[in-house]
């Protein structure tokens, strides 16, 4: 199988390029910039034509499209970001249908349901996106759902992802980390009770190995929450980043209320896909210690 990652300049999709390449896949990966390696293109996803050519080069069965722009609370960055990632979805869609293209894969976001939710098996969650970034990916969902009877569509919505090269990757536990090295301690709005998710980006890309190796799993548009094993509070997590870097101390800021749960019944997985997820938080966290984690 030939795949295709977009976005391999970055955290989530350079894993995937390397982690798919390791298992035995022809994978060429797409990034803004051109590097040394004869595997990663650049390309750049708002020129129609230069989407083009490189699905002409890379001829893919799969395209993976994880390239973004991240969340940001800066207007300017936030009306280019909405832009970014509409048209980069639209320009991927149509060249990978004019070219034949029988399957894609979008990562979406989880962001998608909204700032409070709680999805347990049985439910099916309404999108309630909260900012710019949570609405374009829906967008992009149903741009790509428009079309998935000229392409086989798989859309997986993803929690924050952890792992060796983060790099500046915007999160609550990159802040916390951030924090812990800076001041020797972690703020916690609230109580701390907000409940969580994270995912590996080991295990992350297990899920997307899972379904590049099937394929099929229905026929049009599936879509499926990619969710950690654990459920945790935020004060779960500040403690534990605590433990495993040898002390320092919560402080709770009562000015601000606890931020609302987001969690999916990890059950949801299996259900949907057929599969699950392994790596324990605490192997997650060490990894987002490790020096190599942040660029």
């Amino acid at each position: 199988m030939r795949i295709l990652i977009t976005g391999a300049g970055g955290f989530i999709g350079r894993q995937l390029f390397q982690r798919l390449k390791a298992r035995g896949f022809v994978v060429v990966g797409l990034a803004r910039s051109a590097t040394s390696e004869p595997e990663l293109l650049a390309c750049d996803l708002a020129s129609p034509a230069e989407v083009a050519r490189a699905l002409a080069v890379a001829s893919p069965n799969l395209i993976i499209h994880a390239a973004g722009s991240l969340l940001s609370a800066d207007p300017a960055c936030a009306v280019a970001g909405y832009a970014n990632n509409l048209l980069a979805t639209a320009h991927v869609v149509s060249a990978a249908i004019r070219q034949g293209v029988k399957r894609l894969m979008f990562l979406s976001s989880n962001m998608a349901y909204g700032a409070s939710y709680q999805i347990y098996p049985g439910q099916e969650a309404q999108c309630h996106p909260q900012n710019w970034y949570a609405r374009s990916k829906v967008l992009c969902e149903q741009l790509i759902n428009d079309h998935a009877s000229a392409i086989e569509p798989t859309v997986l919505r993803l929690p924050s992802v952890l792992g060796t090269g983060m790099g500046s990757s915007k999160n609550i536990v990159t802040q916390m980390v951030g924090e812990l090295r800076a001041t020797g301690a972690i703020t916690v709005f609230g109580h701390g009770r907000a409940r969580r998710q994270f995912i590996d980006i080991s295990d992350l890309a297990e899920v997307v190995c899972f379904c590049a190796e099937r394929s099929t799993f229905s026929s049009g548009f599936l879509l499926a929450p990619v969710v950690g094993r654990e459920v945790v509070t935020i004060q779960e997590v500040a403690q534990k980043l605590l433990d495993l870097s040898g002390g320092g101390e919560i402080n709770f800021d009562a000015t601000k209320p606890d931020s609302p749960d987001q969690f999916i019944d990890p059950e949801i997985l299996k259900l949907k896909l057929g599969c699950g997820v392994k790596i324990g938080l605490d192997d997650s966290l060490r990894a987002a210690l490790s020096g190599a984690t942040f660029g």
